[in-house]
Order: structure tokens, then C-alpha cells, then sequence
């Protein structure tokens, strides 16, 4: 109860400091030189800690990727991710998982985004692909797989409002599932509904505090002629990020506390992007 009324407080003063804001001359949250094309590659590892009965999970979630971006609104990304988890049971309770390091490798990943902005107003809207690339068949619990065997198509909207030092705004993500391929027992899931809100306090060139509400709703697969409806998740965030920038590259790293369903999930994250070429 603590949690959730500290929680609202922040969205509310984020709200009103968003209101009564006065705007700078140059808002530094979007300030960015004009280029025709360029290209740049682009480095990110997540990390998650997770808690189960039966022990400790660490995932390591390392991708690499390039971005194609022209005019500075249209963005041809292309990702590939890595999975890397280690596995500390809890020596009081038996199971058949074991302890251990895995490392698979997961579906690639293609995106389209178009950035268009009015104003103090920044939009975002695109569509990724994920392409069944990776094993996705199991052999037992041990063998750690990280493909889907689906391909995915998710389309997005965001809208932003800016005026500095916050920001404020929201996303929309609708995404439908294909079958297993040679897999005659799956079939659709027609709709991963998620949308989220959140409030950014850039406190000044290289920090700033993000505040996130996600619901997501899934229709789940067609199972014996109906359509098994899931609950909805909400979960919420509370991230500190920082970012050094320099002519051709950056740093960002980011610590966030994630509550879903009750559980405190801890996540880092640190990535970087390179520029290869640009005109």
C-alpha cells in the first residue's frame, strides 16, 4: 500500500511540474542536428534477476544490431539477440532443472519506425518483425531454447509531449502470433494488446528518472474452438537513467525495479551505439 501510494505521488508531481513548466529556449530533450543518411551500430545487454522456489535465475540478454536512419525520421533496424542464463537452485527443494550457465541464441528481429514531431510534440510509429531464426524445439528441461518456431508482426504508436525538463506520454502495442511452423497443434494468437504510460524527469544532461504503468493483455492460442482469455498484467517501473554522448557514439545505462504481479523483479541494462557512416 506504501509502494502504490508513493507511486502515485511521483505521477501526480511529474503531472503538475509538466504543467507548470516554463519552456527553454532550446529543449535539450530534443535537440538534434539534421542528417541525410546514416548508419550505426548498436550494443545492449539487459539483465534480470528473477526469484523462483526452486532457486535463483540470472538472465543476461546481450543483442547487437545496426540502425539505417534517413532525415533523422525513418529508422531500418535490424537486431539479433543473445540469451545467457545462469541457473542457483535452492538446495532444499528437488527438482530435474540443474545448476548451471546456458547460452541460445533468439530470433532476429526487423523493425520500420517513422519519428515525425509537431511542436513540443514527438511521435513515433512502426512495425517490428520477428523471424523464427532460432531453435525453438525443446528436448527436456535442460536444454535451454530461446526461439518461438513463430513469426511476429507488432505495430506500435507513441506520442510524446516535451517541456523541459519532463516528459511525458504513452504507448500503444498491438502484435499477432503465427502457428508453430510443423507444428499442426498451435495455432494463431490474434492479439498482445499493451499499453503503457509514463512520466521522464530529466534532471539534467546525463540522468533522468522514468516512471512506467504497463497493462498487457493476450488472447492467448485457439484451443478446442475458443479462445482462452488470460488475465490482464499490470506491472510498474521505476528507472534511473544516464546517457554520455559524444559526436559519434554514446553510452546509456539504466537500473529499474519492475513489480509485476506482485513481484519485485530488479533489471539493468547498459548499451551504446556507434557511428559507422553518416552524410
Amino acid at each position: 500500500m506504501i509502494k502504490k501510494s508513493i507511486y502515485i505521488l511521483l505521477i501526480i508531481l511529474s503531472f503538475l511540474q509538466a504543467i507548470t513548466a516554463e519552456e527553454s529556449e532550446h529543449q535539450r530533450i530534443n535537440s538534434n542536428e539534421s542528417n541525410t543518411f546514416q548508419i550505426q551500430i548498436n550494443l545492449s545487454v539487459k539483465s534480470k534477476f528473477p526469484a523462483y522456489p526452486y532457486g535463483n535465475v540470472y538472465d543476461f540478454l546481450p543483442q547487437a544490431g545496426f540502425d539505417f536512419i534517413l532525415y533523422d525520421d525513418y529508422i531500418l533496424s535490424i537486431n539479433q539477440p543473445l540469451a545467457i542464463r545462469g541457473i542457483a537452485l535452492n538446495p532444499k527443494i528437488s527438482t530435474k532443472i540443474k545448476s548451471g550457465v546456458k547460452i541460445a541464441i533468439s530470433d532476429l528481429n526487423l523493425g520500420l519506425t517513422w519519428l515525425p514531431s509537431y511542436k513540443d510534440w514527438q511521435f513515433r510509429l512502426g512495425i517490428n518483425s520477428t523471424v523464427p531464426t532460432a531453435p525453438w524445439k525443446e528436448k527436456n528441461q535442460n536444454h535451454f531454447v530461446q526461439g518461438s518456431g513463430r513469426y511476429a508482426q507488432n505495430i506500435f504508436t507513441t506520442i510524446h509531449y516535451i517541456t523541459d525538463p519532463v516528459v511525458i506520454g504513452g504507448t500503444l502495442n498491438y502484435t499477432f502470433i503465427t502457428p508453430q511452423i510443423d507444428n499442426k497443434k498451435s495455432d494463431w494468437i490474434p492479439a498482445i494488446v499493451s499499453l503503457s504510460l509514463e512520466t521522464n524527469i530529466v534532471l539534467n544532461q546525463n540522468f533522468s528518472i522514468l516512471i512506467t504503468t504497463l497493462l498487457d493483455w493476450n488472447s492467448n492460442e485457439l484451443s478446442k474452438g475458443k479462445y482462452i482469455l488470460s488475465q490482464s498484467v499490470l506491472s510498474e517501473m521505476l528507472k534511473i537513467a544516464t546517457i554520455w554522448s559524444e559526436e559519434k557514439w554514446d553510452i546509456s545505462g539504466n537500473i529499474a525495479i519492475s513489480i509485476v504481479g506482485g513481484q519485485v523483479i530488479p533489471i539493468l541494462e547498459l548499451g551504446g551505439s556507434i557511428k559507422l557512416f553518416e552524410k
